[in-house]
Formats: structure tokens, sequence, C-alpha cells
């Protein structure tokens, strides 16, 4: 029995360089399969994780020295209006794990 339906509307991911102040999209598809995508963004922590995994590889090419990262994350529970999932102005690549609940991450709208 399927208890809920959460739909991603719309993801969008952005790496920020504080050095020149320039911003490009991050295409998921140059480290993840289409199908391993469609369940990271479904999920925040697995964003979390996936920015850290970037922000890495960022750094280990020598392409931007300290990379912020954010995250636009629209997604539909239960066949509600598309809300946003997670706050678009936390820095992933700099947020820890931690076992609460993180203020970075947006309750289900009522």
């Amino acid at each position: 029995m399927m208890l809920r339906d959460k739909t991603v509307t719309d993801a969008r991911m952005i790496v920020h360089d504080a050095a020149t102040g320039q911003n490009q999209s991050i295409d998921p598809g140059e480290y993840r399969e289409l199908w391993q995508s469609l369940i990271m963004f479904r999920n925040p922590e697995l964003i979390r994780q996936f920015s850290h995994h970037v922000a890495d590889r960022l750094k280990k090419d020598a392409k931007i020295v300290d990379p912020k990262i954010y995250a636009r994350v629209l997604v539909s529970l239960n066949g509600r209006t598309p809300t946003l999932m997670i706050d678009p102005t936390a820095d992933l690549a700099h947020l820890d794990w931690q076992l609460s609940s993180s203020d970075w991450v947006f309750s289900a709208p009522k």
C-alpha cells in the first residue's frame, strides 16, 4: 500500500566560485546515472552528500578553491502544490551531517 507520493517537479544545483563571483549549473549527469539523480533529489541528505562529492571533485581538479553549492528543489507531496524542500540559500558543500532535524530542510506544507 502506498502511503505517500513525493514527486520532484524542479531540481537545480548551482556552484558559486567566491573568488570570481561566478555561478554555474551542475549537471548531475556528469556524476551519476539518471535513475540515481531521480532518487537523490527526493532525499535532502543525499543532496547534501552529493554536494560534498561535487565540491571535493572541483577542489581536486583545481577548478574552484572553495566552492559553495546551492540547490533549488521543488517537490509535490501527495499531489499538493510544489514547494521548496530545502533552503536555496544554504551552502550544502559546507553543511555537516547531524542526527537532529536540520534547519536547511523545510517541512512539508500542511
